[in-house]
């Protein structure tokens, strides 16, 4: 399978990750988020570690965490993601507040 194979196959993992977690099947979202982290982390690994679809994995295996409870897992995944979305977004993107606030309330 060629490179940007892999990043479509993320992509549609990440894509039935949210449509499992909007119907409440916490468990199949977490595990093709994870999937789908998997694939881009490896991807981005040498080129760009903090790219920022990593950053929307990250984000998103958070937000499973979330609804099942992983509140450690959750906290590192959200850290992780708001690393990432800081090194590549300003202080006022969409993305940056939203984490930011989630982390704020997980105090």
């Amino acid at each position: 399978m060629n490179e940007a194979n892999r990043l479509e196959k993320a992509s549609c993992y990440n894509l039935i990750g949210c449509i499992y977690l909007s119907t409440g099947n916490n468990d199949a979202a977490y595990s093709n988020f994870l999937e789908a982290l998997e694939i881009r982390s490896k991807y981005y690994d040498k080129t760009d570690p903090d790219h920022p679809e990593i950053g929307v994995s990250h984000h998103n295996v958070g937000k499973a965490c979330t609804k099942l409870c992983n509140f450690v897992e959750v906290r590192t995944h959200y850290q992780k993601a708001e690393k990432i979305y800081r090194r590549n977004y300003a202080d006022n993107h969409p993305l940056v507040i939203e984490i930011s606030q989630t982390l704020m309330r997980s105090r």
